[in-house]
């Protein structure tokens, strides 16, 4: 493992700045968008719809027509 640790270390020194700030800029969009989406999003109460508040009207039924 510490093999692995010494590459590892030795790889992230050998890296351009360039590519340090944007492995650091991926870190935080993935950080903020794992939680936008596992915490933030779930925590969004979605409003129950309400019924309007219309009246109504009952017409009398409609008598059989005569043979």
């Amino acid at each position: 493992m510490k093999n692995a640790w010494q590459r590892l270390k030795e790889a992230w020194a050998n890296l351009p700045r360039s590519t340090k700030l944007l492995l650091a800029a991926l870190l935080l969009v993935g950080g903020v968008a794992l939680w936008y989406v596992g915490l933030y999003l779930p925590a969004q109460v979605a409003e129950a719809p309400t019924r309007p508040l219309t009246q109504v009207i009952e017409a009398p039924p409609i008598p059989p027509s005569p043979p």
